[in-house]
């Protein structure tokens, strides 16, 4: 379906995904001023996600439809204080879509805001995808900054991961 955030999923306390796929989802504002945010999962608590699949989800104005700054096109870590734990995980083809001229569009895979918790263990990103003219990050993007594959205005420890194939 079609939702201004959280199109898959919407996480506001505690939640652990385990062998689960996620895919397929859009999400898309059509208010003014409102970015779509998190096609697969929007997380604002404490989440922890272990051998599962994001896939092919999306957040703004990828099917034509008017938007306004999508951004985390498969995960959005939302707000100070949320924690997410990522291990032997897949993000990938996941896309944040056009928006709007005068609104960005950033992470097709991750996005964090800042003052959110991210540890990524033995995982992949790869080929997600940010479609704009302003700023565009398709693999993860860290609130405050803009970046390639992968751009950290805090620590996230991620290791033994590839971030492979991702597009701005």
């Amino acid at each position: 379906g079609m939702a201004g955030m959280a199109a898959g999923l919407y996480n506001d306390g505690t939640a652990t995904l385990t062998r689960v796929t996620i895919s397929n989802n859009s999400c898309g504002s059509t208010i003014e001023g409102n970015g779509a945010s998190g096609g697969g999962i929007y997380n604002a608590g404490t989440m922890n996600i272990y051998t599962s699949t994001i896939s092919t989800n999306s957040a703004g104005d990828v099917l034509g439809h008017v938007s306004f700054g999508g951004s985390g096109g498969g995960i959005i870590n939302s707000i100070a204080g949320s924690i997410l734990y990522i291990e032997n995980s897949t993000i990938a083809f996941n896309q944040a879509g056009q928006d709007d001229v005068d609104d960005s569009t950033i992470a097709g895979g991750l996005r964090n805001l800042s003052g959110g918790i991210v540890t990524i263990r033995n995982s992949i990103l790869a080929n997600n995808a940010a479609e704009t003219n302003l700023d565009e990050v398709a693999g993860m993007y860290i609130a405050g900054n803009a970046g390639g594959g992968v751009d950290a205005g805090g620590t996230i420890p991620i290791s033994y991961s590839t971030i492979v194939g991702n597009q701005g």
